[in-house]
C-alpha cells in the first residue's frame, strides 16, 4: 500500500476478482447458447450434478486461500522479494 492511499482489504479483492470471472463466464455462456440455454447448463452443472460440484469445491478453496495469502505477500512484503517468492 502507497502511503495515502485508501486501505482496502485483500479478501474483498478476491472475492471481487472471482466474481468478475464469474460473470464474464456467464456472459459468454449467454453468448454462445442464449440466456435460457446458460441458465440450464448451470443448473445442470452445479445443482444436478452437485457431487462434481463438490469435488471442485476442493481445489476452488485451495485456490481461494492462494489468493488471499498472495494478496497479503504483497503488502507485507518488498516488490523484488514478492517476485523471487513467486
Amino acid at each position: 500500500r502507497m502511503p495515502g492511499q485508501p486501505r482496502y482489504l485483500s479478501s474483498t479483492a478476491v472475492v471481487f476478482a472471482e466474481a468478475l470471472k464469474l460473470l464474464a463466464s456467464f456472459g459468454v455462456l449467454a453468448w454462445q447458447q442464449g440466456l435460457g440455454g446458460a441458465a440450464t447448463t448451470v443448473w445442470n452443472g452445479l445443482v444436478l450434478a452437485w457431487r462434481d460440484t463438490l469435488l471442485v469445491g476442493v481445489p476452488a478453496m485451495l485456490y481461494l486461500v492462494q489468493n488471499n495469502l498472495l494478496y497479503m505477500a504483497t503488502t507485507h512484503l518488498d516488490a523484488a522479494t514478492c517476485q523471487v517468492a513467486y
